[in-house]
Protein backbone atom coordinates (compact mmCIF):
# COMPACT_ATOMS: atom_id res chain seq x y z
CA UNK A 1 0.00 0.00 0.00
CA UNK A 2 2.19 2.35 0.71
CA UNK A 3 4.66 1.48 -2.77
CA UNK A 4 1.54 2.54 -4.11
CA UNK A 5 1.06 5.64 -2.96
CA UNK A 6 4.75 6.71 -3.93
CA UNK A 7 4.34 5.67 -7.17
CA UNK A 8 3.62 9.29 -8.25
CA UNK A 9 6.52 11.25 -6.23
CA UNK A 10 4.06 12.56 -4.38
CA UNK A 11 4.80 16.10 -1.65
CA UNK A 12 2.04 15.08 0.85
CA UNK A 13 1.12 11.37 1.76
CA UNK A 14 -2.12 10.92 3.88
CA UNK A 15 -2.01 7.83 6.26
CA UNK A 16 -5.05 7.06 7.33
CA UNK A 17 -4.70 4.41 9.99
CA UNK A 18 -1.80 2.43 8.76
CA UNK A 19 -0.83 0.66 11.78
CA UNK A 20 -4.06 0.22 13.50
CA UNK A 21 -4.35 -3.80 13.14
CA UNK A 22 -0.74 -4.36 13.26
CA UNK A 23 1.17 -5.68 16.23
CA UNK A 24 3.83 -3.71 18.13
CA UNK A 25 6.81 -4.93 16.28
CA UNK A 26 5.43 -4.76 12.89
CA UNK A 27 4.00 -0.89 13.38
CA UNK A 28 7.93 -0.28 14.60
CA UNK A 29 8.47 -1.02 11.53
CA UNK A 30 6.14 0.57 9.17
CA UNK A 31 6.81 3.52 11.80
CA UNK A 32 11.03 3.71 10.98
CA UNK A 33 9.95 3.04 7.43
CA UNK A 34 7.69 6.02 7.11
CA UNK A 35 10.19 8.08 8.65
CA UNK A 36 12.81 7.05 6.50
CA UNK A 37 10.84 7.66 3.61
CA UNK A 38 10.05 11.19 4.31
CA UNK A 39 13.59 12.09 4.89
CA UNK A 40 14.34 10.26 1.51
CA UNK A 41 11.69 11.54 -0.44
CA UNK A 42 11.81 15.54 1.52
CA UNK A 43 7.94 14.71 1.91
CA UNK A 44 5.26 15.59 4.40
CA UNK A 45 2.90 13.23 6.15
CA UNK A 46 -0.37 13.48 7.40
CA UNK A 47 -0.91 10.64 9.73
CA UNK A 48 -4.33 9.54 10.84
CA UNK A 49 -4.85 7.65 13.78
CA UNK A 50 -6.91 6.95 17.16
CA UNK A 51 -3.53 5.47 18.95
CA UNK A 52 -1.78 8.28 21.09
CA UNK A 53 1.31 6.36 21.64
CA UNK A 54 1.84 6.34 17.76
CA UNK A 55 1.34 10.12 17.19
CA UNK A 56 3.78 10.60 19.69
CA UNK A 57 6.16 8.79 18.19
CA UNK A 58 6.43 9.76 14.61
CA UNK A 59 4.64 13.30 15.05
CA UNK A 60 5.74 16.73 14.91
CA UNK A 61 2.57 18.51 15.31
CA UNK A 62 -0.53 17.56 16.75
CA UNK A 63 -4.29 18.01 15.53
CA UNK A 64 -6.48 16.95 17.92
CA UNK A 65 -10.31 16.69 16.19
CA UNK A 66 -13.58 16.76 18.02
CA UNK A 67 -17.08 16.52 16.43
CA UNK A 68 -15.91 17.59 12.77
CA UNK A 69 -13.93 20.75 14.28
CA UNK A 70 -10.05 21.42 15.56
CA UNK A 71 -10.01 22.13 19.36
CA UNK A 72 -6.60 22.02 19.82
CA UNK A 73 -3.01 22.10 17.76
CA UNK A 74 0.27 22.27 18.35
CA UNK A 75 3.70 21.17 18.69
CA UNK A 76 3.68 17.04 19.99
CA UNK A 77 6.20 18.02 22.94
CA UNK A 78 3.41 20.50 24.41
CA UNK A 79 -0.05 18.23 23.34
CA UNK A 80 1.76 15.31 25.43
CA UNK A 81 3.38 17.63 27.98
CA UNK A 82 1.05 20.64 28.34
CA UNK A 83 -2.19 20.05 27.10
CA UNK A 84 -5.00 22.56 27.13
CA UNK A 85 -8.24 21.10 26.65
CA UNK A 86 -10.14 19.52 29.04
CA UNK A 87 -11.02 16.51 25.68
CA UNK A 88 -7.18 16.53 24.92
CA UNK A 89 -6.68 15.81 28.81
CA UNK A 90 -8.98 13.45 28.88
CA UNK A 91 -7.89 11.27 25.46
CA UNK A 92 -4.25 11.08 27.32
CA UNK A 93 -5.52 9.80 30.64
CA UNK A 94 -7.93 7.03 29.43
CA UNK A 95 -4.84 6.04 27.51
CA UNK A 96 -3.92 2.44 29.12
CA UNK A 97 -0.02 2.49 30.67
CA UNK A 98 2.05 -0.31 32.32
CA UNK A 99 2.14 1.69 35.58
CA UNK A 100 3.14 -1.33 38.01
CA UNK A 101 -0.79 -2.50 39.44
CA UNK A 102 -3.68 -4.08 37.94
CA UNK A 103 -5.69 -2.29 40.72
CA UNK A 104 -6.27 1.29 39.10
CA UNK A 105 -9.50 1.90 37.03
CA UNK A 106 -8.88 3.51 33.67
CA UNK A 107 -10.51 7.16 33.74
CA UNK A 108 -13.17 7.34 30.96
CA UNK A 109 -14.97 10.05 29.27
CA UNK A 110 -18.95 9.90 30.26
CA UNK A 111 -21.18 9.78 27.44
CA UNK A 112 -21.04 9.37 23.99
CA UNK A 113 -19.88 11.45 21.15
CA UNK A 114 -23.08 13.46 19.75
CA UNK A 115 -24.86 13.30 16.46
CA UNK A 116 -23.60 15.41 13.85
CA UNK A 117 -27.26 15.68 12.84
CA UNK A 118 -27.54 17.38 17.01
CA UNK A 119 -24.65 18.93 17.51
CA UNK A 120 -24.36 20.88 20.48
CA UNK A 121 -25.24 24.73 20.38
CA UNK A 122 -22.15 26.09 22.23
CA UNK A 123 -19.06 24.42 22.51
CA UNK A 124 -19.05 20.73 20.55
CA UNK A 125 -17.66 19.46 24.28
CA UNK A 126 -19.94 20.47 26.78
CA UNK A 127 -22.41 17.69 26.64
CA UNK A 128 -19.38 16.02 28.23
CA UNK A 129 -16.77 17.92 29.55
CA UNK A 130 -16.72 17.78 33.57
CA UNK A 131 -15.58 21.96 33.29
CA UNK A 132 -18.97 22.68 31.43
CA UNK A 133 -20.99 25.83 32.64
CA UNK A 134 -24.00 25.68 30.82
CA UNK A 135 -24.43 29.52 30.66
CA UNK A 136 -21.76 29.78 29.10
CA UNK A 137 -20.08 26.93 26.86
CA UNK A 138 -23.57 25.66 26.19
CA UNK A 139 -24.71 28.69 24.66
CA UNK A 140 -21.46 30.63 23.46
CA UNK A 141 -19.02 28.78 20.55
CA UNK A 142 -15.73 29.11 22.48
CA UNK A 143 -12.69 31.18 20.59
CA UNK A 144 -9.51 29.90 19.32
CA UNK A 145 -7.32 30.69 22.17
CA UNK A 146 -3.47 30.85 21.41
CA UNK A 147 -0.68 29.91 23.41
CA UNK A 148 1.88 26.95 23.86
CA UNK A 149 -0.98 25.28 21.77
CA UNK A 150 -3.99 27.16 19.63
CA UNK A 151 -6.93 25.15 22.11
CA UNK A 152 -10.72 26.36 21.15
CA UNK A 153 -12.09 26.89 24.51
CA UNK A 154 -13.10 29.16 27.59
CA UNK A 155 -10.30 27.77 29.35
CA UNK A 156 -9.78 30.23 32.76
CA UNK A 157 -13.95 31.32 32.55
CA UNK A 158 -14.65 28.01 32.49
CA UNK A 159 -12.50 27.22 35.15
CA UNK A 160 -9.98 24.65 33.51
CA UNK A 161 -7.08 23.77 35.41
CA UNK A 162 -3.91 25.60 33.46
CA UNK A 163 -1.97 22.59 35.28
CA UNK A 164 -2.71 19.29 33.51
CA UNK A 165 -2.24 16.53 35.96
CA UNK A 166 -2.94 12.83 34.28
CA UNK A 167 -4.15 11.70 37.98
CA UNK A 168 -7.09 14.51 38.29
CA UNK A 169 -9.34 12.34 36.21
CA UNK A 170 -7.72 8.72 37.41
CA UNK A 171 -9.72 6.89 40.42
CA UNK A 172 -9.45 3.37 41.42
CA UNK A 173 -11.70 0.23 41.92
CA UNK A 174 -11.60 -2.09 45.14
CA UNK A 175 -11.08 -5.32 43.33
CA UNK A 176 -11.84 -8.70 44.83
CA UNK A 177 -8.55 -10.16 44.06
CA UNK A 178 -7.18 -12.88 46.23
CA UNK A 179 -4.39 -15.02 45.70
CA UNK A 180 -4.70 -17.26 42.88
CA UNK A 181 -2.23 -20.10 43.82
CA UNK A 182 -5.22 -21.26 46.47
CA UNK A 183 -8.30 -21.20 44.06
CA UNK A 184 -8.78 -24.34 41.77
CA UNK A 185 -8.13 -24.54 37.99
CA UNK A 186 -10.87 -23.43 35.70
CA UNK A 187 -9.20 -24.60 32.49
CA UNK A 188 -6.33 -26.66 31.74
CA UNK A 189 -4.81 -27.34 28.00
CA UNK A 190 -2.32 -30.00 27.81
CA UNK A 191 0.08 -30.19 25.05
CA UNK A 192 -2.79 -29.06 22.82
CA UNK A 193 -1.64 -28.45 18.68
CA UNK A 194 -3.66 -27.74 15.70
CA UNK A 195 -2.61 -28.52 12.35
CA UNK A 196 -3.86 -26.83 9.07
CA UNK A 197 -3.23 -28.56 5.67
CA UNK A 198 -2.37 -26.33 2.95
CA UNK A 199 -3.05 -27.43 -0.48
CA UNK A 200 -1.54 -26.04 -3.47
CA UNK A 201 -0.97 -26.69 -7.50
CA UNK A 202 -3.49 -27.65 -9.69
CA UNK A 203 -2.50 -30.86 -11.53
CA UNK A 204 -0.01 -31.88 -9.11
CA UNK A 205 -1.49 -31.52 -5.63
CA UNK A 206 1.17 -30.87 -2.60
CA UNK A 207 0.32 -30.77 0.71
CA UNK A 208 1.76 -28.97 3.22
CA UNK A 209 1.08 -28.94 7.46
CA UNK A 210 1.04 -25.78 8.36
CA UNK A 211 1.73 -25.91 12.50
CA UNK A 212 -0.50 -23.26 14.06
CA UNK A 213 -0.23 -24.13 17.62
CA UNK A 214 3.01 -26.64 18.85
CA UNK A 215 2.20 -27.99 22.29
CA UNK A 216 0.88 -25.44 24.32
CA UNK A 217 0.72 -26.44 27.86
CA UNK A 218 -1.80 -23.44 29.55
CA UNK A 219 -3.89 -23.01 32.87
CA UNK A 220 -6.21 -20.55 34.13
CA UNK A 221 -7.65 -20.43 37.78
CA UNK A 222 -10.88 -19.51 38.80
CA UNK A 223 -11.24 -15.69 38.65
CA UNK A 224 -7.98 -15.02 37.13
CA UNK A 225 -7.48 -13.26 33.49
CA UNK A 226 -4.13 -14.12 31.18
CA UNK A 227 -3.67 -12.10 28.73
CA UNK A 228 -2.29 -14.06 25.41
CA UNK A 229 0.01 -12.06 23.57
CA UNK A 230 2.38 -12.08 20.46
CA UNK A 231 3.18 -10.62 16.72
CA UNK A 232 0.18 -11.80 14.20
CA UNK A 233 0.12 -14.80 12.90
CA UNK A 234 2.14 -16.28 16.13
CA UNK A 235 -1.43 -18.63 17.11
CA UNK A 236 -2.95 -16.74 19.68
CA UNK A 237 -6.55 -16.65 17.67
CA UNK A 238 -6.11 -20.42 17.02
CA UNK A 239 -5.47 -21.25 20.70
CA UNK A 240 -8.28 -19.42 21.28
CA UNK A 241 -10.73 -20.90 19.02
CA UNK A 242 -9.45 -24.40 19.66
CA UNK A 243 -10.15 -23.70 23.69
CA UNK A 244 -13.70 -22.34 22.73
CA UNK A 245 -14.50 -25.29 20.80
CA UNK A 246 -14.88 -23.15 17.53
CA UNK A 247 -12.13 -25.77 16.28
CA UNK A 248 -10.61 -29.02 17.22
CA UNK A 249 -7.48 -29.43 18.54
CA UNK A 250 -5.46 -31.67 16.29
CA UNK A 251 -3.64 -33.36 19.47
CA UNK A 252 -3.17 -32.61 22.73
CA UNK A 253 -6.24 -32.43 26.06
CA UNK A 254 -8.34 -29.63 27.00
CA UNK A 255 -9.93 -29.63 30.14
CA UNK A 256 -12.62 -27.81 32.10
CA UNK A 257 -13.81 -27.60 35.90
CA UNK A 258 -17.55 -29.13 36.11
CA UNK A 259 -18.98 -29.88 39.09
CA UNK A 260 -15.37 -29.51 41.01
CA UNK A 261 -13.93 -31.96 38.76
CA UNK A 262 -12.00 -31.52 35.29
CA UNK A 263 -13.12 -33.19 32.61
CA UNK A 264 -11.57 -33.29 29.07
CA UNK A 265 -13.89 -31.48 26.71
CA UNK A 266 -11.68 -31.49 23.12
CA UNK A 267 -13.13 -33.80 20.15
CA UNK A 268 -16.73 -33.81 21.81
CA UNK A 269 -19.42 -34.83 20.34
CA UNK A 270 -21.92 -32.32 18.26
CA UNK A 271 -24.58 -31.85 21.04
CA UNK A 272 -22.03 -32.48 24.30
CA UNK A 273 -19.74 -29.57 22.99
CA UNK A 274 -23.10 -27.20 22.39
CA UNK A 275 -23.39 -27.94 25.99
CA UNK A 276 -20.39 -27.15 26.93
CA UNK A 277 -20.21 -24.18 24.65
CA UNK A 278 -22.44 -22.30 27.03
CA UNK A 279 -19.35 -22.75 29.67
CA UNK A 280 -16.76 -20.74 27.79
CA UNK A 281 -18.09 -17.97 25.11
CA UNK A 282 -16.12 -15.94 22.90
CA UNK A 283 -16.03 -12.28 21.99
CA UNK A 284 -14.76 -11.21 18.77
CA UNK A 285 -12.10 -8.80 17.29
CA UNK A 286 -14.50 -6.77 15.37
CA UNK A 287 -17.91 -5.38 16.64
CA UNK A 288 -18.93 -4.68 13.09
CA UNK A 289 -18.71 -8.02 11.49
CA UNK A 290 -19.82 -10.23 14.64
CA UNK A 291 -23.07 -9.11 15.20
CA UNK A 292 -25.74 -10.04 12.38
CA UNK A 293 -27.05 -6.93 10.68
CA UNK A 294 -30.79 -9.03 10.09
CA UNK A 295 -31.28 -9.63 13.72
CA UNK A 296 -31.89 -7.28 16.36
CA UNK A 297 -30.21 -6.95 19.58
CA UNK A 298 -32.70 -8.61 22.14
CA UNK A 299 -32.48 -11.56 19.13
CA UNK A 300 -28.93 -12.05 19.11
CA UNK A 301 -27.88 -11.50 22.91
CA UNK A 302 -31.03 -14.09 23.50
CA UNK A 303 -29.84 -16.93 21.10
CA UNK A 304 -27.97 -18.83 23.30
CA UNK A 305 -30.83 -18.82 25.49
CA UNK A 306 -33.19 -20.54 23.10
CA UNK A 307 -31.11 -23.46 22.79
CA UNK A 308 -28.19 -25.68 24.57
CA UNK A 309 -28.52 -26.42 28.72
CA UNK A 310 -28.90 -22.63 29.08
CA UNK A 311 -32.32 -22.15 27.28
CA UNK A 312 -35.14 -20.34 29.02
CA UNK A 313 -38.71 -21.35 27.29
CA UNK A 314 -40.76 -19.10 29.02
CA UNK A 315 -40.18 -15.70 26.65
CA UNK A 316 -41.06 -13.55 29.77
CA UNK A 317 -37.87 -14.93 31.83
CA UNK A 318 -36.01 -14.53 28.72
CA UNK A 319 -36.66 -11.32 28.54
CA UNK A 320 -35.87 -10.74 31.81
CA UNK A 321 -32.28 -12.19 31.58
CA UNK A 322 -32.10 -10.61 28.07
CA UNK A 323 -32.41 -7.09 29.73
CA UNK A 324 -29.87 -8.44 33.03
CA UNK A 325 -27.17 -8.94 30.98
CA UNK A 326 -27.73 -5.31 28.60
CA UNK A 327 -28.35 -3.06 31.81
CA UNK A 328 -24.99 -4.66 33.66
CA UNK A 329 -22.49 -3.79 30.50
CA UNK A 330 -24.31 -0.87 30.11
CA UNK A 331 -26.91 -0.20 27.81
CA UNK A 332 -30.51 0.36 27.57
CA UNK A 333 -32.83 -2.46 27.82
CA UNK A 334 -35.38 -0.33 25.76
CA UNK A 335 -33.57 -0.14 22.26
CA UNK A 336 -33.01 -4.23 22.14
CA UNK A 337 -35.53 -4.05 19.64
CA UNK A 338 -32.76 -1.92 17.41
CA UNK A 339 -30.33 -3.44 14.98
CA UNK A 340 -26.73 -3.08 15.00
CA UNK A 341 -26.48 -0.36 12.60
CA UNK A 342 -27.81 2.06 15.04
CA UNK A 343 -25.37 1.85 17.76
CA UNK A 344 -21.30 3.22 18.17
CA UNK A 345 -18.72 0.31 17.99
CA UNK A 346 -18.38 0.92 21.56
CA UNK A 347 -21.99 0.10 22.41
CA UNK A 348 -21.33 -3.32 19.54
CA UNK A 349 -18.71 -4.39 21.54
CA UNK A 350 -20.83 -4.06 24.66
CA UNK A 351 -23.64 -6.15 22.34
CA UNK A 352 -20.86 -9.01 21.82
CA UNK A 353 -20.36 -9.22 25.15
CA UNK A 354 -23.58 -9.32 26.59
CA UNK A 355 -24.32 -12.33 24.06
CA UNK A 356 -21.43 -14.19 25.82
CA UNK A 357 -22.79 -13.43 28.78
CA UNK A 358 -26.51 -14.52 28.23
CA UNK A 359 -26.00 -17.89 29.29
CA UNK A 360 -24.05 -17.14 32.64
CA UNK A 361 -20.24 -18.86 31.57
CA UNK A 362 -17.51 -19.24 33.40
CA UNK A 363 -15.15 -18.76 31.05
CA UNK A 364 -14.88 -15.98 28.39
CA UNK A 365 -11.79 -15.83 25.62
CA UNK A 366 -11.74 -12.24 24.55
CA UNK A 367 -9.70 -11.93 21.65
CA UNK A 368 -8.91 -7.87 20.66
CA UNK A 369 -11.81 -6.86 21.73
CA UNK A 370 -10.65 -3.52 22.07
CA UNK A 371 -8.22 -3.25 19.20
CA UNK A 372 -10.81 -1.39 16.59
CA UNK A 373 -12.14 1.16 19.22
CA UNK A 374 -10.74 4.74 20.09
CA UNK A 375 -8.82 5.46 22.97
CA UNK A 376 -11.81 6.36 25.22
CA UNK A 377 -14.33 3.58 24.63
CA UNK A 378 -11.60 1.30 25.04
CA UNK A 379 -10.98 2.06 28.68
CA UNK A 380 -14.45 2.09 28.96
CA UNK A 381 -14.83 -1.50 27.68
CA UNK A 382 -11.50 -2.32 29.66
CA UNK A 383 -13.10 -1.21 33.06
CA UNK A 384 -16.17 -2.97 32.16
CA UNK A 385 -14.47 -6.23 31.50
CA UNK A 386 -12.74 -5.82 35.36
CA UNK A 387 -16.29 -4.92 36.63
CA UNK A 388 -17.90 -8.06 35.28
CA UNK A 389 -15.12 -10.03 36.67
CA UNK A 390 -15.27 -8.88 40.39
CA UNK A 391 -19.18 -8.86 39.85
CA UNK A 392 -19.33 -12.59 38.53
CA UNK A 393 -16.12 -14.43 39.73
CA UNK A 394 -15.45 -14.66 35.58
CA UNK A 395 -12.16 -16.13 34.17
CA UNK A 396 -10.99 -14.83 31.15
CA UNK A 397 -8.45 -15.52 28.48
CA UNK A 398 -7.57 -12.11 27.24
CA UNK A 399 -6.24 -12.10 23.25
CA UNK A 400 -4.10 -8.93 22.44
CA UNK A 401 -1.05 -7.49 20.73
CA UNK A 402 -1.53 -4.58 22.28
CA UNK A 403 0.69 -4.82 25.27
CA UNK A 404 -0.48 -1.31 27.11
CA UNK A 405 -4.27 -2.91 27.83
CA UNK A 406 -2.86 -6.27 28.70
CA UNK A 407 -1.02 -4.86 31.49
CA UNK A 408 -4.10 -3.27 33.10
CA UNK A 409 -6.66 -6.35 32.77
CA UNK A 410 -4.13 -8.96 33.37
CA UNK A 411 -3.16 -10.96 36.34
CA UNK A 412 -0.36 -13.62 34.11
CA UNK A 413 0.60 -13.24 30.58
CA UNK A 414 1.59 -15.63 28.05
CA UNK A 415 3.58 -14.90 25.15
CA UNK A 416 3.57 -16.71 22.37
CA UNK A 417 5.79 -16.83 18.94
CA UNK A 418 5.82 -19.34 16.22
CA UNK A 419 2.53 -21.30 17.80
CA UNK A 420 4.72 -21.95 21.10
CA UNK A 421 4.17 -20.18 24.61
CA UNK A 422 7.62 -19.10 24.93
CA UNK A 423 7.16 -17.01 28.54
CA UNK A 424 4.24 -17.20 30.77
CA UNK A 425 4.45 -15.01 34.59
CA UNK A 426 2.73 -13.07 36.40
CA UNK A 427 2.49 -9.39 34.45
CA UNK A 428 4.71 -7.35 37.00
CA UNK A 429 7.32 -9.88 36.31
CA UNK A 430 6.60 -10.28 32.69
CA UNK A 431 6.66 -6.23 32.25
CA UNK A 432 9.52 -5.42 34.87
CA UNK A 433 11.68 -8.38 34.07
CA UNK A 434 11.36 -10.59 30.81
CA UNK A 435 13.62 -13.81 30.73
CA UNK A 436 13.26 -14.71 27.70
CA UNK A 437 14.40 -11.96 24.53
CA UNK A 438 11.54 -12.00 22.53
CA UNK A 439 9.15 -10.72 25.76
CA UNK A 440 12.04 -8.07 25.61
CA UNK A 441 11.53 -7.59 22.02
CA UNK A 442 8.17 -6.54 22.54
CA UNK A 443 8.27 -4.09 25.23
CA UNK A 444 11.14 -2.25 23.27
CA UNK A 445 8.58 -1.76 20.78
CA UNK A 446 5.88 -0.86 23.43
CA UNK A 447 4.26 3.07 22.68
CA UNK A 448 3.35 5.42 25.43
CA UNK A 449 1.14 8.53 25.17
CA UNK A 450 4.03 11.26 26.38
CA UNK A 451 6.55 12.84 24.55
CA UNK A 452 10.04 11.09 23.80
CA UNK A 453 12.68 12.98 22.60
CA UNK A 454 14.67 10.49 21.57
CA UNK A 455 11.57 8.73 19.71
CA UNK A 456 14.24 7.97 16.23
CA UNK A 457 16.23 5.98 18.09
CA UNK A 458 13.95 3.39 18.71
CA UNK A 459 15.86 0.18 17.22
CA UNK A 460 12.49 -2.13 15.73
CA UNK A 461 12.79 -6.15 15.69
CA UNK A 462 14.81 -6.85 12.61
CA UNK A 463 13.55 -10.25 10.63
CA UNK A 464 10.20 -12.07 10.18
CA UNK A 465 8.67 -14.99 11.83
CA UNK A 466 9.68 -18.29 10.75
CA UNK A 467 7.31 -19.80 8.41
CA UNK A 468 5.00 -22.30 10.21
CA UNK A 469 4.91 -24.61 7.19
CA UNK A 470 8.61 -25.46 7.90
CA UNK A 471 9.88 -24.63 11.42
CA UNK A 472 13.35 -24.76 12.56
CA UNK A 473 14.29 -27.27 14.55
CA UNK A 474 15.89 -25.62 17.37
CA UNK A 475 14.32 -22.50 19.17
CA UNK A 476 11.83 -20.39 16.56
CA UNK A 477 13.21 -17.21 18.07
CA UNK A 478 17.06 -17.67 17.30
CA UNK A 479 17.58 -16.29 13.89
CA UNK A 480 15.83 -12.73 15.24
CA UNK A 481 18.37 -13.38 18.24
CA UNK A 482 20.61 -10.85 19.31
CA UNK A 483 21.48 -13.46 22.43
CA UNK A 484 21.64 -16.46 20.46
CA UNK A 485 24.26 -19.53 19.82
CA UNK A 486 25.05 -22.67 18.81
CA UNK A 487 23.22 -24.74 20.65
CA UNK A 488 20.14 -22.37 20.06
CA UNK A 489 19.50 -22.90 16.38
CA UNK A 490 19.55 -27.05 16.63
CA UNK A 491 18.05 -27.64 20.57
CA UNK A 492 14.52 -26.51 21.27
CA UNK A 493 14.32 -24.76 24.28
CA UNK A 494 11.34 -26.22 26.68
CA UNK A 495 9.19 -24.25 28.81
CA UNK A 496 10.63 -24.65 32.19
CA UNK A 497 10.45 -22.49 35.58
CA UNK A 498 13.01 -19.48 35.89
CA UNK A 499 14.78 -18.59 38.77
CA UNK A 500 12.33 -16.01 39.15
CA UNK A 501 9.33 -18.10 39.68
CA UNK A 502 7.97 -17.50 35.90
CA UNK A 503 8.59 -19.91 32.68
CA UNK A 504 10.11 -19.11 30.00
CA UNK A 505 11.49 -21.01 26.94
CA UNK A 506 14.99 -20.11 26.41
CA UNK A 507 18.44 -21.73 27.03
CA UNK A 508 19.93 -18.72 28.75
CA UNK A 509 16.77 -17.50 30.85
CA UNK A 510 18.73 -17.63 34.32
CA UNK A 511 21.66 -15.62 32.76
CA UNK A 512 20.60 -13.17 30.99
CA UNK A 513 20.05 -9.52 31.97
CA UNK A 514 16.57 -8.08 29.83
CA UNK A 515 15.17 -5.10 30.20
CA UNK A 516 11.55 -4.63 30.72
CA UNK A 517 9.09 -1.40 30.56
CA UNK A 518 9.39 1.91 33.17
CA UNK A 519 6.52 2.61 35.21
CA UNK A 520 4.16 5.01 33.61
CA UNK A 521 2.64 7.45 36.29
Amino acid sequence: MIAMALMTNPRLLIADEPTTALDVTTQAVILDLMRTIQKKFEMSILFITHDLGVVSEIADEVVVMYLGEVIESGPVEQIFSKPRHPYTRALISAAPNYNGSQESRLPVIPGIVPSLFERPAGCAFSSRCKHVKSELCSIDRPPINLGSTNVRCFLERAGVPEKFEKEEVATTIDKKRISKSLVSIALQVESVSRKFVKRTGLIRRKERIVQAVSEVDLEIREGETVGLVGESGCGKTTLGQTIAGLMDPSNGKIKLSISGQMREISNLPEQARRDVWQQIRFVFQDPFASLNPRMTVFEIVSESLRNGPSRIENRRLRQERVYEVLERVGLDPAQSDRYPHAFSGGQRQRIGIARALAPKPKIVIADEPVSALDVSVQAQILNLFNDLQNDLGLTYLFVSHDLNVVSNISDRVAVMYAGRIVEIAKTNQIYSSPRHPYTAALLAAVLTPEYKPNKSQREPLQGYPPNLANLPPGCSFASRCFFARSNCHHIPPKLECDDNGGWAACHRKNELSLTGLTIVS
